[in-house]
């Protein structure tokens, strides 16, 4: 690390012996006066050759180039002329070089070093002047701070007057690198000392400002006066942008700032500052002035203080608050919301069952056969009755036998698992008709009637003791559900017994549309489905198909 300041120190001599000659020489009437033993730091005024110029510094011989190592006491560090600390030796003549590849400026300063005397705390050839109306309020600035700010060092400040700390007096204020004084008077006047601790290379030192200030004049000045906002809290959602305003009348020089949780508002994150002025066109001294705050983001710290409105003169300094909170969600709009929510999910899963009630029930049903299993016997033994035509008559077509002993066991018995009751299939030879029939139907959960087109084909309907005693169950006792089967299309039920219309009119039919003759019928067509979907829930599948009765030996067992 030594041997490569001791090179840029060779490559800074050589480039600076070349131009030496070359540079104009300025002297500066400034003087730097500051304590032995303390931080002091020279930095560089504005530059003439512009941003990409080269800045140096040399002793008070003008030829030696100051040290770039940080170690040193005395270096310069990012164009700036550090005392690390200040020594009374240090004290003459530095200079300042300023070059591009054409020009050179070389300016030429004092820098004093004064020593401390015991029981002091400032000397007059370090004091900066600065003067305050009597009035209500006024302000000090602790001076030329500012190259002292950064990430590493927060600015904590403390106050003497006379040598004597100003903390706890409540006529004075800190804020940042400003005292306020409350009602200033002439006995204010006096030796103020600003002194701050600053770290540097891991050391900390201190660097003082010495202010003598001086109250003048009598003249009056009117307090300023904020229009608007009044004190006020408002409500804000979190994450949204915010413009707060400040009104007020006030003079030309009068100041305004807004704080936060004891700091300039402008200085945090995500907010800015604008002001607009608008002159009073019958007193020319006086303006009303906006104050604009704008917070890019709200965020949650916000809601923990207030946002400070000041506008301050020699006469005194005033002050409004706009304090933040949460939005209050209403619960209302939830309310209404979360109603019209579940009234479009009532009325779309209404819509949806009303037209796909029986592929619902269908998809349910397969989805939930083990569970079907296992619930408790119901103590019937077949699934369903079937009553149909029993008509003998010539020129009977005998569909209804086609569909009763072929077509029907086929589907609900040897692909769906149904245990269907089909009277002259079933039925025990020499056994007692009547009993036998109300004893199945009494063991049947549905009873399906089957109705051809024919008028010939339900002439016995209400004729038959079977029949009857189907009606008896259905009508009477409520036990059995009832399905209407049309083979064919009837165009009228006018000759139709009273509790078929009347159980057409409460169950309606289900119509069938398939082939008569077709070898294998599919469960999956629109009216198995149909028929599937007013039969019970499976309880049992068969593992092995009933051989559908062969016609002419159904026929045979009716003529019986």
């Amino acid at each position: 690390m030594t041997l490569f300041w001791y090179a840029c120190f060779i490559v800074l001599l050589s480039s600076s012996l070349e131009a030496e000659d070359d540079c104009v020489e300025f002297e500066e009437n400034i003087i730097l006066v500051t304590f032995e033993d303390e931080l002091a730091v020279r930095h560089s005024s504005s530059r003439v050759f512009g941003p990409y110029s080269n800045i140096s510094w040399y002793g008070s011989d003008g030829k030696t180039v100051i040290s770039m190592d940080q170690n040193s006491r005395v270096h310069q560090y990012r164009e700036k002329l550090w005392f690390v600390p200040a020594a009374i030796e240090d004290s003459g003549y530095y200079y300042r070089v300023e070059r591009n590849s054409t020009h050179c400026r070389k300016q030429k300063f004092r820098i004093e070093i004064l020593k401390k005397h015991p029981g002091t705390c400032y000397d007059e050839l370090s004091e900066y002047k600065q003067k305050l109306l009597p009035g209500p309020g006024g302000f000090l600035v602790c001076p030329n701070l500012d190259i002292f700010k950064d990430e590493n060092n927060l600015l904590k400040i403390q106050w003497y007057k006379d040598c004597k700390p100003l903390l706890g007096n409540t006529k004075f204020k800190v804020l940042k690198n400003h005292l306020y004084l409350g009602n200033v008077e002439k006995e204010d006047e006096g030796h103020y000392t600003c002194l701050l601790s600053y770290e540097y290379m891991g050391q900390h030192y201190n660097i003082t400002r010495a202010i003598h200030l001086n109250i003048i004049g009598k003249g009056k000045i009117n307090i300023p006066k904020i229009l608007s906002p009044e004190n006020k809290t408002m409500e804000v959602e979190l994450g949204s942008q915010l413009l707060l305003d400040c009104n007020f009348t006030a003079q030309r020089n009068d100041v305004q700032y807004w704080t936060w949780n004891g700091s300039y508002a402008y200085n945090e994150p995500n907010v800015t500052w604008s002001e607009l002025l608008v002159p009073n066109l019958n007193n020319l001294n006086t303006v009303t002035r906006v104050s604009r705050l704008v917070i890019l983001k709200v965020e949650s710290r916000h809601y923990l203080y207030p946002f400070l409105c000041w506008v301050s003169n020699d006469a005194g300094i005033v002050t409004t608050y706009i304090a933040l909170k949460p939005r209050v969600v209403d619960a209302r709009m939830y309310l209404i919301g979360g109603f019209i929510s579940l009234a479009l999910i009532v009325t779309f899963s209404v819509f949806l069952y009303k037209f796909f009630k029986v592929e619902i029930v269908l998809l349910y049903r397969d989805s939930c056969h083990p569970y079907i299993l296992k619930k408790a016997s119901d103590g019937k033994v077949y699934d369903a009755y079937i009553l149909y035509p029993k008509n003998f008559g010539e020129g009977s077509t005998y569909i209804s036998d086609i569909f009763v002993f072929k077509i029907l066991p086929e589907v609900l018995e040897n692909q769906c698992g149904y245990n269907l009751f089909i009277y002259g299939r079933d039925d025990l030879v020499g056994e007692d008709a009547i009993m036998a029939i109300n004893e199945n139907i009494m063991k049947s959960r549905r009873l399906i009637i089957v109705l051809a087109g024919e008028q010939s084909s339900y002439n016995w309907l209400g004729n038959t003791s079977e029949q009857q005693i189907a009606m008896y169950n259905a009508l009477v006792q409520d036990g059995i559900k009832i399905i209407l089967v049309e083979l064919e299309k009837i165009k009228s039920y006018g000759d139709m017994p009273e509790s078929i219309k009347y159980l057409r009119q409460k169950h309606g039919v289900i119509r069938w549309k398939g082939d008569f003759m077709e070898e294998s019928p599919s469960a999956k067509t629109k009216f198995w489905r149909c028929l599937r979907y007013h039969m019970p829930a499976q309880r049992h599948w068969s593992s092995s198909t009933k051989e559908p009765l062969v016609l002419d030996s159904a026929l045979n067992s009716k003529k019986k």
